[in-house]
């Protein structure tokens, strides 16, 4: 898609109608006769610079009229802690003992033994998280 100025702006697409210099209005600009475009202050903008945009952002620079690639921001994810992992782990631990009940199936003891785990990590404090048994 190719980007405009109008009368200097920043670059954008181009509008659906723009008014000369003598009050003269022009629409369906994207048909116009580059002549018109030039008398209503159009002109195409330059193309985007090559970038990625997985890690670079692209912007435009009023000042210096060029496009700028910068480095997007560090992302820092805030990181979760072996014991609130744990609790996390319990609680959802809790509907499959709860299904368990329900339907007179005896908890299976991979299960309460998964649970007695997560409760011995958020006791300690530390320690790997347990690997979850199959569903019963």
């Amino acid at each position: 898609m190719t980007l405009y100025r109008h009368n200097g702006s920043s670059p954008a697409a181009l509008p659906f109608s723009a008014f000369a210099d003598n009050g003269e209005g022009y629409t369906g600009l994207e048909n116009a006769d580059p002549a018109i475009l030039t008398l209503l202050g159009i002109a195409a903008a330059p193309s985007l610079p090559p970038h990625d945009p997985a890690t670079h952002t692209v912007t435009w620079d009023n000042e210096a009229e060029a496009w700028e690639v910068q480095p997007l921001p560090a992302v820092h994810l805030p990181t979760v802690d072996v014991v609130t992992l744990a609790c996390i782990a319990l609680t959802a631990s809790d509907v499959t003992i709860l299904r368990c009940v329900e339907r007179g199936i005896a908890v299976p003891e991979a299960w309460a033994d998964y649970r007695q785990a997560l409760r011995d990590v958020v006791r300690l404090g530390e320690g790997p998280l347990p690997t979850r048994p199959d569903w019963p």
